[in-house]
């Protein structure tokens, strides 16, 4: 959770720089994405990691397919502010001027997160015993 909060720290921190003129409840939307993205991350690793080929899916998968899936739906419910997010960023007619290009840093940010959780959480049962 602790990754997820400071990449929702960098982003309120970087959003203002980009878009200034940005509603601010857009801006504290940023910044609560990412502690919300890393804990549905925990969570999918304390249910589906742990012992058994059956149950146990990677955590580079699970953290990746998570962070895309999110990105992809906030994309989806906020199309404008991410196509413009990317036109002042990039610029309109830029290679990545695309708002869809949130799910591969949702899937880069799920990758980051879960490794940590990995790392210094566990898996599975060894979350919950510790």
């Amino acid at each position: 959770m602790m990754a997820g909060l400071l990449l929702g720290i960098l982003a309120l921190a970087l959003v203002p720089v980009f878009m200034p003129e940005l509603d601010p409840m857009v801006r504290w939307g940023f910044f609560l994405w990412y502690p919300t993205l890393a804990a549905v991350i925990a969570l999918a690793g304390a249910v589906g990691g742990g012992e058994g080929a059956s149950r146990h899916v990677p955590w580079w998968i699970r953290g990746g397919l998570i962070g895309a899936w999110m990105n992809f739906v906030a994309t989806l419910l906020a199309p404008d502010v991410m196509r413009d997010f990317m036109h002042v960023a990039f610029g309109p007619d830029g290679i990545i001027a695309s708002p869809f290009w949130f799910v591969a840093e949702g899937a880069a940010a799920g990758l980051l997160i879960g490794y940590l959780v990995m790392r210094f959480g566990g898996e599975g049962r060894q979350m919950a015993d510790d």
